[in-house]
């Protein structure tokens, strides 16, 4: 069920004060102009009424997708998650997010039926390799990114975004069937999938894989 409430915010520049909108949970078949709203970045974003100053804003919020029987909490403190938010849904697939951009993300990859682990394990692989060819590049998040021309990654550095590097299929096929089932059940079962993640299992030894 989509639950709302109001919180009060203040502009950081003007002192402007307004009533704002906090979904603490959103129900994807309810509510999917919500789901829109998530994808298109504006659900977390602020642009005060008097000075026009724009800022991203983050709330506790779990977003439920019965299609998909998935999950995904972006806590308040990621350091210190409520996890009693996660225990409504059992059987379900949880995944814990530690900001908006992630939790985009992993609507994406789920929405084209894509395993997460595997994306995340690729995508380490190509920032290793661009690290590699360009040493003095500081890629600060790589996100999965849905084409016409199918299936990229988009890249940030400091500057911002910094271009996109095609997502290989094949690639992605090899982790799926070779590498994803000789991870330990507590790597293949953790809720947390992200860039941290997929250096542990990239670099664990053969206990932690489960060989």
């Amino acid at each position: 069920m989509t639950q709302v409430k109001t919180f009060p915010f203040t502009c950081p520049r003007c002192g402007h004060a307004e009533l704002l909108p906090e979904y603490s949970s959103i129900n994807a078949e309810e509510s999917p102009e919500l789901k829109e709203r998530i994808l298109d970045g504006s659900l977390f974003s602020f642009t005060c009424s008097h000075c026009g100053y724009s800022a991203l804003i983050r709330y506790e919020c779990v977003y439920a997708d019965q299609k998909h029987q998935l999950l995904i909490h972006l806590p308040e403190d990621p350091d210190h998650p409520d996890l009693s938010r996660e225990q409504d849904y059992p059987g379900w697939r949880i995944r814990r997010v530690n900001d908006p951009n992630e939790l985009m993300e992993k609507i994406l990859i789920f929405e084209e039926g894509l395993d997460d682990r595997a994306v995340e394990l690729e995508k380490h692989l190509l920032e290793e390799a661009i690290q590699n060819e360009q040493p003095d590049r500081k890629i600060q998040a790589m996100y999965f990114m849905p084409a016409e021309d199918g299936y990229h990654f988009a890249v940030l550095s400091e500057e911002g975004f910094s271009g996109s590097v095609p997502m290989d299929h094949r690639t992605y096929q090899q982790i799926e069937e070779e590498v994803l089932p000789e991870l330990s059940e507590r790597m293949k079962a953790s809720p947390i999938i992200n860039s941290a993640w997929a250096a542990f299992a990239i670099g664990s030894g053969p206990e932690e894989r489960g060989e």
